[in-house]
């Protein structure tokens, strides 16, 4: 698929830079000798039999007093041997532990400290892990609680061939006696912090843990599945919701602020920064604490002026609470305002609104850095600052052809994070691709000149309507690795969250989740393995399908399409005789499936309605537009299929403020 794109979309070589949060060993594939890109990764046929015609002489041991994430890790590994070969094994603490090395050690267990094999605090890397055979038994430890869980599900990838597709689509080798691999493997993430947040990501963490993601600030999660998430509570609207929140101070402080009041999200106002800056000067920071310690709680009641009131909020809330937190958004509003009073139009003039943003940020970012240095030097502390809608181009200027800051002073400081929102951008054709994205190039390349820390706010699915195909497949890979390329640590891939089974939803997550740990894996293989998987027989019926689609994206890119949050549920571009020669690709799937002999009844009804989820747009465009080409009958006919499959694949969403269910009901009115 990727490959045959790649004739048609150029890509703009990308130069690595290696900058991240947590020091990798990027090192040369695999050449033969055990090791891949620096993570040492050996397995041996073995000799050892861990169980024998449904009987097991092993035990799962962990620590003596384990914590939630690791009673997690030993329950996910006796439900999996369970599935594999119907066998569950005693699960014992280091209290128990007997001369016999036949365990299966989870976390920091005293075998595992015999073995010397404790990682300690981010041993290996954010989520990495090791699995390691010792004398009779086997290792699994992580420098993170997270990791050991991952480690579980990548022993049984290895041992049983084990894959998490979808929650209903598993892969998993069955046997009553299993012979265990040597192992010497270790494996991490290559983007240390992974989200591709969808509506099933959202309130089911368990799946999350499925697919080597660790969540966000916006999912449901608990300490069984370990620490989760890099980010801190304070959401993407922090600085007017939460720091400085306008229901609390701008009564009082009418200066601070700037835009419309309440409301929804999208109506909050902006900080004026140039206030900001100048209270900073204005005002002395004062104490902090009482004579015993304690943070003095009138300190933030606005009288120290905006800049102080925020720091003393965001250090005392925040920052010295989550102390298992990096990185803490100062979030803007969502949304086009940008303060126009006289002191904020001078700084405009003098360093753009985006440099009057860092300028600010850069003086919170000290005074984090004073205090941590004080009170928790051995923790890694990060702010973070949106690159999005206002302030989303960099504050550079171009000299021979090189990106150089505009002021020294709109250079971010080193313990700052910028998130690049690239949502006024396309997906059709790779972000950096110079020629059709050429803003997306000149902002990830100016920002480079600018900051040594990245995170993304991406985006894979059309608000513009829910429903309608987002294109991202196109370029999934091309994307993901120029973040990567670039020093992005942090990918946070916004879906829907509407509901479940859009088009290519369990596609789009399941090749985003392997692509975020493996940036190197093959684009290509991992797209047809699973939809081999998923769709079976049908799988050739849905390529063809996502190639007709890429195609025709294409040709509508010679008007100025380019994968954006636009609705295209039009007459123009979407005619009846395209749509039928798209039921076309879909009849032929059909029959494929109703006519393999191999297939139990009930497979051929799960692939039917998998298949038949994937014409949900289809039946949407031949409705909305094309109503007039069928008699009443017929119509309603469609209307009926149509509802029964939103019903049956949980999808509620049509826009962010409607569901397709409403839309439903107005076609019948329209009957």
């Amino acid at each position: 698929m990727k490959k045959v794109l790649i004739k048609i979309i150029s890509l703009i070589a990308c130069f690595i830079i290696c900058l991240s949060l947590v020091a990798c060993n990027n090192s040369a594939k695999d050449n033969g000798d055990g090791t891949y890109y620096g993570r040492v990764q050996i397995i041996k046929e073995g000799s050892k039999i861990l169980v024998e015609n449904g009987e097991s002489d092993y035990k799962i041991l962990i620590p003596q007093e384990p914590v939630s994430a690791e009673e997690y890790a030993a329950s996910e590994f006796n439900q999996l041997l369970s599935q594999v070969s119907g066998v569950k094994l005693e699960i014992v603490t280091d209290a128990d532990l007997s001369a016999s090395t036949k365990y299966i050690s989870i976390g920091d267990t005293v075998m595992a400290e015999e073995a010397n094999a404790i990682l300690g605090p981010n041993g290996i890397n954010r989520n990495g892990f090791k699995i390691k055979s010792y004398k009779d038994g086997l290792l699994i430890v992580a420098g993170d609680r997270t990791g050991l869980i991952y480690g579980v599900y990548r022993f049984f990838e290895k041992q049983c061939n084990y894959m998490y597709y979808t929650p209903d689509e598993i892969r998993l080798d069955k046997s009553s006696t299993i012979k265990m691999h040597e192992y010497d493997f270790e494996d991490w993430p290559d983007f240390p912090n992974r989200e591709v947040f969808t509506y099933a990501n959202k309130f089911y963490p368990d799946q999350t843990m499925h697919y080597y993601m660790n969540g966000s600030m916006f999912s449901k999660w608990s300490d069984m599945y370990g620490e989760g998430t890099w980010w801190s509570s304070l959401s993407d609207q922090s600085l007017v919701l939460e720091l400085l929140p306008y229901s609390e101070y701008r009564a009082n402080y009418p200066d601070w602020y700037f835009g419309k009041a309440g409301g929804s999200n999208a109506t909050n106002p902006q900080l004026c920064f140039s206030k900001a800056l100048d209270d900073m000067n204005a005002y002395e920071k004062g104490e902090w604490f009482d004579e015993d310690g304690n943070w003095i709680e009138g300190y933030a009641d606005g009288s120290h002026g905006l800049f102080w009131t925020l720091c003393y909020n965001l250090i005392k809330n925040y920052v010295s609470v989550q102390t298992d937190k990096t990185l803490f958004q100062l979030g803007m509003s969502d949304n086009n305002d940008f303060c126009n009073c006289a002191r904020c139009k001078e700084g405009i003039s003098a360093y753009t609104r985006t440099g009057l943003v860092i300028r600010f940020v850069n003086q919170v970012a000290d005074v984090v850095k004073e205090w941590q240095e004080a009170n928790c030097p051995e923790r890694t502390i990060y702010l973070t600052v949106f690159a999005y809608l206002t302030v989303v181009q960099p504050p550079v200027k171009l000299v021979n052809g090189a990106y150089q800051p505009i002021d020294e002073s709109v250079k971010v400081r080193d313990n700052i994070v910028v998130r690049y929102a690239p949502i006024e951008e396309g997906y059709l054709f790779p972000l950096l691709n110079k020629e059709k994205n050429a803003n997306a190039y000149s902002q990830m390349n100016g920002w480079k000149a600018l900051a040594n820390h990245f995170a993304v706010w991406d985006y894979t699915v059309n608000f513009g309507e829910l429903i309608q195909h987002f294109p991202s497949w196109m370029t999934m890979y091309d994307n993901l690795k120029s973040y990567y390329d670039y020093g992005y640590v942090d990918i946070y891939n916004q879906g829907n969250s509407y509901g479940l089974n859009l088009s290519f939803y369990w596609f789009d997550m399941w090749m985003r989740t392997r692509i975020l740990w493996d940036i190197h894996a093959d684009y290509d293989t991992l797209a047809k393995e699973f939809l081999t998987a998923y769709y079976g027989v049908g799988a050739d019926c849905v390529q063809e399908y996502m190639d007709r689609l890429s195609l025709i994206y294409l040709d509508w890119a010679q008007d100025g399409y380019n994968g954006n949050f636009s609705a295209t549920a039009n007459l123009e571009k979407w005619p009846i005789a395209t749509i039928q020669s798209v039921w076309k690709i879909f009849e032929k799937g059909f029959k494929t499936i109703e006519n393999d002999s191999t297939l139990t009844p009930e497979r051929k009804q799960v692939l039917m309605d998998r298949l038949d989820i994937e014409t949900s747009y289809i039946r949407y465009l031949e409705i909305k537009l094309h109503s007039s080409y069928f008699s009443k009958d017929e119509l309603i006919a469609r209307i009926d299929s149509f509802e029964a499959l939103c019903k049956m694949g949980e999808f509620g969403g049509l826009r962010s403020w409607t569901t397709i269910y409403e839309e439903i009901a107005k076609w019948r009115e329209s009957l």
